[in-house]
């Protein structure tokens, strides 16, 4: 009945939480937006991750129907290096920097056109504040963050033709973007090493004044819901974190000058799971996917069909004895 209780419990304070950020919040290029936030650590921690992201799209939809075509793929091969400093116990700090590879296949009849891309990505900052701790130790917390997107990556990129290549397929996307992220997390009394956390990212893009030297494109606004649950377990002398997420993400349409672009755009729901081994106390190797479970675009469009993603993270601390304390 405990664990019921704490379930319900953590049921309503999100659903409280949910309404609160809505009324707060206003309201692709590369999706920083989405990767962007560490967890909360102990004051004086540095936390560094490396990742490596394969974003596989060669599935053509025109609203939520799935069309028999398979002359076309599309790749975005990520290496994301992201890192984060705890200022205080309540104030911490994120930057995501990224390097990105696209690629883009069509098959016509017998031929087939490639066009690749490949460059310094967007640079993402994030300023977290912790402004709920509740329980000794800690049981529930919230922490919410404001950053930007700064358009560090090429946007103009020319083909072999000479042409400028297409917005979407671009290292950049040559805007400022404002990131509005929140998190709550619960862990079990009886457990504390399980967790049933929900991230909210809401991502307002800004205007390329400058598309094709000409136009203003702006990449649609989108929001990101991650619901999901995770433990710690003891496989033999190293700790095993698996997670299971659900990932909820609406884009609105992209827009050139004052049209609103018809095929852009939808909405999407991700199932992810996540497999996480601590090597030592602060090393820890993880790899993981997302594979959608709904999908719904704006017009008829390229749809994700699976992503992969592997990484290291590392943590160091300049706080003397400090120590990571996982009860089981």
């Amino acid at each position: 009945m405990g664990f019921i209780k704490e379930i319900s419990t953590f049921i309503i304070l999100l659903i409280s939480y949910i309404g609160i950020y809505a009324q707060t919040c206003c309201s692709g290029g590369v999706p920083l937006s989405g990767n962007v936030g560490l967890s909360s650590e102990d004051k004086g921690l540095f936390q560094f991750q490396l990742d490596y992201d394969d974003n596989v799209l060669k599935t053509l939809k025109v609203g939520d129907r799935t069309l028999n075509d398979d002359s076309r793929v599309r790749h975005t091969r990520s290496v994301l290096f992201q890192v984060g400093y705890a200022i205080t116990s309540d104030w911490s700090v994120d930057i995501l920097a990224s390097v990105v590879n696209q690629e883009r296949k069509i098959r016509l009849g017998g031929s087939e056109d490639i066009t690749r891309t490949f460059g310094l990505g967007d640079l993402a900052l994030l300023l977290k504040y912790k402004w709920l701790s509740v329980g000794e130790p800690e049981h529930t917390s919230i922490v919410s963050g404001v950053g930007v997107k700064l358009p560090t990556g090429p946007s103009d990129l020319k083909n072999d033709f000479g042409l400028t290549i297409n917005a979407d397929l671009q290292p950049g996307s040559g805007a400022f973007d404002g990131i509005f992220w929140s998190q709550i997390i619960h862990r079990l009394a009886k457990r504390p090493s399980l967790t049933i956390s929900s991230t909210f990212i809401y991502s307002r893009k800004g205007k390329n004044k400058d598309y094709l030297n000409a136009f203003m494109y702006k990449f649609g606004d989108e929001l990101q819901v991650h619901i999901g649950i995770g433990d710690r377990l003891l496989l033999g002398k190293i700790m095993y974190d698996p997670s299971l997420q659900f990932r909820f993400r609406n884009a609105s349409r992209d827009q050139q000058e004052k049209n609103v672009l018809e095929n852009t755009g939808g909405k999407w729901i991700f199932i992810h799971q996540d497999n996480r081994f601590w090597l030592k106390e602060n090393i820890a190797v993880h790899a993981g996917f997302d594979i959608p479970i709904f999908g719904k675009v704006e017009g008829t469009q390229l749809s994700p069909s699976y992503r992969i993603n592997a990484g290291v993270y590392f943590r160091l601390s300049f706080i003397k004895n400090q120590k990571d304390i996982i009860e089981f």
